[in-house]
C-alpha cells in the first residue's frame, strides 16, 4: 500500500538564501535525460507558473511489458498527496455543516482508543496517537487482498495508543483512513463520489479518480523496483488506503488541483487558513517544504512503485508535480535538482555508481538479524533471488545494491550499509547519521 520505509527520512531540502531566475528548460531536458540514460527512473514532471504550464516532460516507459512510453496522458497512482485531497473534502464538509473538525472521534467511532479526547483535527494533523495500520507486521501479507470496512476498522479497535493526543505529531495512514470513513457517512456518499463531486468535477479534472485494477485504465502507468532490471511491483488494492492514499492522476491534474486550491476555487478564505495553519510539521493534509529562502505547501507520497510530489510556491506562483513508477535513487535529490534548475541555482548532475554483481557465496557472508539499543528498529539481511534485501521490523523488505568492499545501498532512501562480516557488525548510514549494529546470534 503506502510505501513506507522508516529509515526514509523525507524530503530533506537545504535552507539558505536565493531569488529565482531565468528558466533554463533545455537544462532541465538535460537533467531528466541524464536520469533516463542512466536507467534511475521512469515518471513525468510538469511546473507552472501563474496558472500556465511552463514546462511538460516523461521518461522512461509506463508499462514495461506493453514497450508503452510514458507521456502526457499517462496516469500514475500518488500515494500520500491523497491525503490532501481527503483534507478538503472534511473542510468543504465542515462548510456545508455535516461535521466540525473540533468533533470528538468518539462521535464517529466510540471504539478507537482515546476517541473521547481525539478530534478529527487531530486525525487531520496527524496528532491523534492512534498506530499507523500499515506499520502491522503482516501488513505486506494482505495489501493486495480486498478487506471491508468492519474488517479494517475491528483491527483498529485492538491498536492500543502510540501517544496521548495532541501530545506529538506522528504520521499516522489510520488518520486518514478513519476520515475517509466519516467523510462517507456524513454525507451518505460513498468516498469516490465525494471526490468526484467536490473536486475532479468542479475543475474538470478527468483522470483524478480511484482505480480498481491499473490494467483496466487505458493510460495508467504500472509500478516497477529495480534489481538488475525494472521488475513488475505488487499492486495494493485500493480499499486498503483509499483517502489515505489510493489516489490516481496526472501531473497537469495535479497542479490543476493545487493552483485550484490556493487561489480561492475550492475552499472559503477562512478554511484554506485552518488548512494551512501549521501544529508540528503539518498542517491540514498538506505540509511546508523549505528550498532556500522559500516555502511551499504541498506533500510526497508512495505506494508500491509509485513515488510523487506536489507543492506550491505562492511568492512565484509556481506549482510543479512530479509523479514516478519507477525509482531507483533518491526521490528527494532528483527534486533538489528539478527545483534548483528551476530556480537558476548551480547544479550538477549526479553521478550513478555501477552496481557490482556478487556470487551467492560472497552474499552469503551477510545474512542475519542486525540489533543496536541506539537504533529503534531491528535490521534483518536476508538473500532472494541472488540479491541482498533488509528489512526494517515492520515494515516491506527492499533490494541493496551491491557498491564493493562490503558496501551496500538503498539509494530511494539515501541508505548505506557497510558491512564487516568477521565482526558480525553493519554500520548504517543516513542523512547524516551513523549507526553500528551488530547481528545477533542464531
Amino acid at each position: 500500500m503506502i510505501k513506507r520505509v522508516k529509515l526514509l527520512l523525507g524530503m530533506i531540502l537545504p535552507i539558505m538564501g536565493l531569488g529565482a531566475q531565468t528558466f533554463d528548460s533545455d537544462r532541465m531536458v538535460e537533467f531528466l535525460k541524464h536520469i533516463e540514460t542512466a536507467d534511475r527512473a521512469m515518471g513525468s514532471l510538469s511546473i507552472w507558473q501563474s496558472g500556465e504550464e511552463v514546462f511538460f516532460h516523461s521518461i522512461g516507459y509506463a508499462r514495461i511489458e506493453d514497450e508503452k512510453k510514458a507521456n502526457e496522458e499517462t496516469i500514475y497512482r500518488v500515494g500520500s498527496l491523497n491525503k490532501t485531497f481527503t483534507a478538503v473534502i472534511i473542510l468543504l464538509l465542515e462548510e456545508k455543516g455535516l461535521l466540525k473538525t473540533s468533533d470528538a472521534l468518539e462521535k464517529y467511532f466510540p471504539g478507537i482508543a482515546n476517541s473521547g479526547e481525539i478530534t478529527l483535527d487531530h486525525l487531520l494533523l496527524h496528532r491523534s496517537g492512534i498506530y499507523n495500520f500499515t506499520n502491522a507486521e503482516d501488513y505486506s501479507n494482505w495489501m493486495t487482498k480486498e478487506k471491508g470496512r468492519e474488517e479494517l476498522l475491528e483491527m483498529f479497535y485492538g491498536f492500543e495508543p502510540v501517544f496521548n493526543p495532541g501530545d506529538r505529531t506522528e504520521y499516522s495512514n489510520t488518520n486518514y483512513l478513519l476520515l475517509s470513513f466519516i467523510a462517507e457517512d456524513v454525507s451518505g456518499k460513498t468516498y469516490e463520489q465525494l471526490l468526484e463531486e467536490y473536486i475532479a468535477l468542479p475543475l474538470g479534472l478527468n483522470n483524478t479518480f480511484i482505480a480498481r485494477g491499473l490494467s483496466s485504465v487505458d493510460n495508467h502507468a504500472f509500478s516497477y523496483h529495480k534489481l538488475q532490471n525494472w521488475e513488475l511491483e505488487a499492486e495494493t488494492n485500493p480499499g486498503i488506503p483509499m483517502g489515505a492514499g489510493a489516489l490516481s492522476s496526472n501531473v497537469r491534474e495535479l497542479n490543476q488541483f493545487l493552483h485550484s486550491l490556493f487561489n480561492g476555487k475550492i475552499l472559503q478564505e477562512q478554511s484554506l487558513e485552518k488548512m494551512i495553519t501549521v501544529t508540528g510539521s503539518f498542517g491540514l493534509g498538506i505540509a511546508p517544504i523549505p528550498f532556500y529562502d522559500k516555502i511551499s505547501w504541498g506533500h510526497t507520497g508512495g505506494i508500491d512503485g509509485f513515488f510523487a510530489v506536489f507543492s506550491y510556491f505562492p511568492e512565484d506562483e509556481v506549482v510543479l508535480s512530479v509523479t514516478f513508477n519507477g525509482l531507483a535513487t533518491s526521490g528527494n535529490d532528483l527534486l533538489i535538482g528539478i527545483l534548483s534548475i528551476f530556480f537558476g541555482r548551480d547544479y550538477e548532475l549526479p553521478e550513478f555508481k555501477e552496481a557490482v554483481i556478487l556470487d551467492i557465496e560472497e552474499l552469503n557472508q551477510y545474512p542475519g538479524n542486525y540489533t543496536s539499543p541506539q537504533f529503534p528498529l531491528d535490521i534483518l539481511i536476508i538473500v532472494k533471488n541472488n540479491t541482498l534485501y533488509a528489512q526494517a521490523s515492520g515494515q516491506p523488505s527492499f533490494p541493496l545494491e551491491a557498491r564493493g568492499d562490503h558496501v551496500f545501498a538503498f539509494d530511494q532512501a539515501g541508505l548505506e550499509l557497510r558491512f564487516e562480516p568477521q565482526k558480525d557488525i553493519v554500520i548504517l548510514r543516513q542523512g547524516g547519521m551513523e549507526f553500528q549494529l551488530s547481528r545477533a546470534e542464531d
